[in-house]
């Protein structure tokens, strides 16, 4: 194989796959906008799913109320988390 068909076969690769990371973030997404609210991890305040403070965490869309609450999940998901 020359270089220019290992570069396409590579960039269709990753186009694939992004394509992929894109579908199951969407999806995750979708399954909490079909829930009325969620709770926020920090502060426990019930928070309207269409709230524009999210976190992807291990492939898992977080709901949270304000950019402060946001911004200290960040900082250490898991010890809000358990």
């Amino acid at each position: 194989m020359n270089t220019k068909t290992i570069i396409s076969l590579l960039t269709i690769f990753l186009i694939a796959l992004t394509y992929g990371q894109y579908n199951n973030i969407e999806a995750n997404k979708n399954k909490i906008k079909e829930t009325k609210a969620s709770i926020d991890p920090i502060c426990k305040m019930k928070v309207s799913n269409n709230s524009k403070d999210t976190v992807i965490y291990k492939k898992k869309v977080y709901v949270l109320c304000s950019s402060f609450c946001k911004e200290k999940f960040k900082k250490d998901p898991k010890k809000y988390l358990n």
